[in-house]
């Protein structure tokens, strides 16, 4: 039972559209579950909550706030962070205690089930990189605990969060990477921005209270903090309306975290902006294959003909 107070909702059942919106910078698709092991000991339909794993980076010369870091724990609860902190209530970036290196695209309760494979969307914590140049964690269709459903089915929803760390320069469908960026990138469950939580169970909370209570930014393990909007006094903390209306909701765009340095090459700040991807997306296929698979349905396409 969590220590502080929620608000469950009885209600029927939850639309879903495959009219997704925006995009996660990489797809999840050849990576693998960060929790499988302890999924394994569930029964379907029971949640895992509140877990973190110590996860190697597989970059060799990644720096966040200028110092070198090579492991971090990856928590079910929206965040990477340097102490193995399993903590869902999100605290001020600015005043964490105690003070960690922490990468945190959304930081709030979240939890994932065991469900059978044939359950979509199912939901995962995934992780992909690509060693040397970059680090990928995926926190695919999570639920917020507050989105339990008492006595019927978990929630549909199609919410997806990602952060990626780049330990190179990377180009990437047109748009030049660099090494030390951090990249948080999102999908709403909904087409529209006012939804990446339940609207109606939004609506039906009393005042004060949202589904969502995140946390979004970075901090270092000196205590220094930088929420999306870069301004370090800020405490970070978005509730549903903030979040939809300030995080990137234009397709293939995403929130980039890019560290500068000082006349001495040394790291002075992060500069945060919202940037987006500008050549056509690259083929899932290498072209070679492509063009054989169009030769092949072309050929069968005769041989139906004859």
């Amino acid at each position: 039972m969590k220590a502080y107070l929620w608000v469950v909702v009885w209600f029927a059942c939850t639309c879903k559209t495959n009219n997704l919106y925006a995009d996660l910078l990489f797809a999840t698709d050849g990576g693998q579950e960060v929790f499988s092991e302890q999924l394994q000991l569930l029964g379907d339909g029971d949640p895992l909550d509140d877990v973190v794993t110590l996860r190697s980076l597989g970059l060799a010369d990644f720096r966040l706030f200028g110092q070198n870091v090579t492991q971090l724990w990856v928590s079910d609860n929206g965040n990477l962070n340097s102490t193995g902190s399993s903590s869902f209530f999100a605290e001020p970036l600015a005043t964490l205690t105690p003070a960690r290196a922490m990468i945190a695209p959304m930081w709030d309760d979240f939890f994932i089930a065991k469900l059978p494979d044939s359950y979509s969307p199912n939901n995962r914590v995934i992780e992909r990189n690509l060693p040397g140049v970059w680090y990928s964690v995926t926190w695919e269709h999570v639920r917020l605990y507050n989105e339990l459903v008492v006595g019927g089915d978990f929630i549909d929803t199609q919410r997806s969060i990602q952060a990626v760390i780049f330990g190179d320069d990377f180009q990437y469908e047109g748009f030049q990477f660099l090494h030390n960026d951090i990249v948080f990138s999102y999908v709403s469950h909904t087409a529209t921005t006012s939804d990446f939580v339940d609207p109606a169970l939004e609506a039906s909370l009393p005042t004060g209270f949202s589904q969502l209570n995140a946390a979004i930014g970075i901090t270092g393990a000196a205590g220094e903090a930088v929420s999306m909007f870069g301004d370090s006094s800020a405490n970070g903390i978005f509730e549903a309306d903030e979040a939809s209306s300030a995080l990137p909701w234009t397709d293939r765009q995403f929130i980039l975290f890019r560290e500068i340095s000082d006349q001495n090459g040394q790291f002075d700040h992060y500069a945060v902006s919202t940037e987006s991807l500008s050549s056509v997306p690259e083929p899932l296929l290498p072209l070679p294959l492509v063009f054989l698979c169009l030769l092949t349905v072309h050929a069968r396409a005769i041989s139906t003909k004859e």
